[in-house]
């Protein structure tokens, strides 16, 4: 999430079909690389870059060329990491290797 300017990211993990937890409170590690997050008024943008493989207990290694699926929350109210989401949904991603 962005707040006054700065953006908030977390490394997690699924613990349930519907939960999950910090990384660092599960024995991993947090492996965000960087991270950048702006916001206005209508709309928000996070980025991050992550290790394809942090060799971190708690991540999936990433492979170009494979589809993974992605997982996105937020809520429309409030920002915050013990916020529950009032939306969320899933996608899929398509790695391309760089040439």
């Amino acid at each position: 999430y962005v707040e006054d300017g700065k953006g908030y990211f977390r490394d997690d993990f699924g613990t349930e079909s519907t939960a999950h937890m910090a990384d660092v409170d599960l024995g991993g590690v947090e492996n965000i690389v960087s991270s950048a997050g702006a916001e206005w008024a209508d709309q928000t943008i996070l980025e991050f870059i992550i290790p394809l493989d942090s060799g971190d207990a708690m991540d999936k290694p990433l492979v170009p060329g494979n589809t993974y699926t992605v997982l996105l929350a937020y809520h429309d109210l409030r920002d915050g990491f013990a916020t529950r989401h009032s939306r969320r949904g899933t996608g899929e991603i398509q790695l391309n290797a760089v040439p």
